[in-house]
């Protein structure tokens, strides 16, 4: 139980660093679709897109 708890933890803190950095990219884009625009093609060159449910 614990080893799963610790994989856990892991996994949100990856997550949490991955937001941080994706929140910081396009901070200074005048407009929210700029903004959007910029973290596209940051995930687009590091060759992750977001994925899109429906």
């Amino acid at each position: 139980m614990m080893r799963i708890a610790r994989a856990l933890g892991a996994a949100v803190a990856l997550v949490v660093a991955e937001l941080r950095r994706l929140n910081s990219v396009g901070a200074n884009a005048s407009s929210h679709g700029d903004r959007v625009r910029i973290v596209k093609q940051t995930l687009r060159r590091r060759g992750e897109r977001p994925n899109r449910c429906c």
